[in-house]
């Protein structure tokens, strides 16, 4: 018998959970540049961003493994949600604590469990959304936009004068908020068909994963999952450059500004996710063609408008990069969601993004002096 999943209007408060916990992870963003300069090491930002990418990662991880995933069908993703919006919130409270202008050990401690608590909720409210038309897309609005977002609250934020543990504070009530939301949210009722004809797209019933190999249909179907991984690293470690290190590069042509700072981070990261948002109706094929042409030209633009310092040629260049990379990440969810949403599957896909946040920005300093 075929199934579908509850009305789409059921995905707003999973929405705002994904959105919520990617946009506090980058509102450290618009600090970053001031952090090192108290500190006097251009490590300190590797430091605490790859902290929360690698702690993302590992619970990314962990999500693959056959007998965790099958637990967490059973139970439900859904359900999750409102206990890792609360951990991320937890997470928020050495970020507070932490003494201006460095506090670099709090900072860290912060840093990792936002980090572990993002990287279990992702795949969750992946899974969740791409069981519904355009569900990727919503996903990859609602990651990439938050964190846009995210930057760009707090960089407001901080040029207003507010001391940045209280940005951290207003960031932490918007978790709540979510948490809230997400837990008064009914969970997915699965009915037959017949009974439900202005549903979403059929899908078949979640049943658990058994703790065994992943199912393979045909070679061809793991060489997707592996290029989806590899298309996920590549647009996650421009994104990852872009949230981290490269605002402060940006900020400095411009007077060392914490809302040029955020703003940078900001805009590249909303770019990305809203770029598909935009272009739902094209062909798959087409979007990916003139995506690689606007990775192209936003790549010259950046370039040239850091070594000319024209701030407007590099943000805008980078803007490009941003919307090309939000295609790309999208794309690469697509191909973990092609058959079914299991959350093994997603968890592998967002895995490989995932490091692609954490080694480009950790071998920056190695490759780029200061």
């Amino acid at each position: 018998m075929t199934y579908r999943l509850g009305r789409p209007g059921r995905l707003g408060p999973i929405v705002v959970a994904q959105t919520a916990a990617a946009g506090f992870s980058s509102f450290p963003s618009p600090f970053y540049h001031r952090i090192a300069g108290a500190t006097g090491s251009p490590w300190t930002t590797t430091l605490l961003f790859v902290a929360h990418g690698t702690a993302a990662a590992a619970a990314m991880a962990l999500l693959t493994r056959p007998a965790l995933a099958a637990r967490v069908t059973r139970l439900g993703p859904g359900r999750l949600i409102p206990a890792l919006l609360l951990i991320d919130a937890a997470g928020a409270v050495p970020l507070i604590l932490a003494p201006e202008p460095a506090g670099v050990g709090p900072l860290l401690l912060g840093r990792i469990i936002t980090g572990a608590a993002m990287g279990a909720l992702t795949p969750l409210t992946t899974t969740v959304l791409a069981q519904h038309r355009h569900g990727t897309v919503l996903a990859t609005g609602a990651i990439f936009g938050g964190v846009g977002g995210g930057a760009l609250i707090a960089g407001a934020l901080a040029a207003s004068g507010l001391p940045r543990e209280a940005v951290f504070g207003i960031g932490a009530l918007g978790l709540l908020a979510a948490a809230a939301a997400a837990g008064r949210r009914q969970p997915d009722v699965h009915r037959p068909a017949a009974e439900d004809p202005g549903g979403d797209r059929p899908v078949e019933p979640v049943r658990p994963e058994a703790p065994a190999p992943p199912p393979r249909a045909t070679g061809g179907g793991n060489t997707l999952i592996i290029g989806g991984a590899a298309l996920a690293f590549t647009a996650n470690g421009v994104l990852g450059l872009f949230s981290s290190t490269l605002p402060g590069l940006i900020a400095e042509r411009s007077g060392g500004s914490e809302l040029v700072a955020g703003a940078s981070a900001g805009l590249v990261l909303l770019a990305a996710g809203a770029a598909r948002l935009g272009v739902t109706r094209a062909p798959a094929a087409v979007v990916r063609g003139v995506a690689l042409a606007v990775a192209l030209l936003g790549t010259v633009m950046f370039v040239a408008g850091l070594r000319a310092d024209t701030v407007p040629v590099a943000l805008t260049g980078g803007i490009l990069l941003g919307a090309a990379a939000g295609i790309g990440y999208d794309t690469a969810l697509a191909v973990a969601t092609g058959h079914r949403a299991q959350v093994r599957l997603i968890a592998r896909v967002q895995y490989a993004g995932q490091l692609g946040l954490v080694l480009p920005v950790a071998a920056y300093p190695l490759v780029v002096p200061p």
